[in-house]
């Protein structure tokens, strides 16, 4: 994957292993042994595609969110595409934390 920023790729690649982590933690939080899901990342030329799985059922598998290739966290507007508008950033203080829910990305909040 091209990244066209100012970041190196190392860099990025640490930000999104980071949030990965973060959001997967966030994902877990208060669910049962049988509810835990992993998260993974699919790249594309533009996205990383941040993928849901339950851990009883891999099989089953859902967009958590995406991330452009500057950082920017976008919620998945279905398995394909994000949907418009920005709701953080791997490169942020919280590392994307704050941007994401146990569901995926957040709301806009206006």
């Amino acid at each position: 994957m091209t990244i066209v920023s100012c970041r190196s790729a190392e860099e990025f690649n640490t930000a999104l292993e980071t949030f990965v982590r973060l959001a997967e933690t966030n994902a877990n939080k208060g669910k049962s042994e049988l509810n835990q899901v992993t998260l993974s990342v699919e790249r594309g030329r533009r996205y990383c595609r941040i993928v849901s799985a339950y851990v009883n059922n891999p099989d089953s598998r859902s967009a958590f969110c995406f991330v452009d290739q500057d950082g920017t966290i976008l919620k998945a507007d279905g398995w394909k595409r994000p949907a418009v508008g920005a709701r953080g950033s791997i490169f942020g203080a919280d590392r994307g934390a704050s941007a994401v829910t146990e569901y995926g990305a957040v709301y806009f909040r206006r």
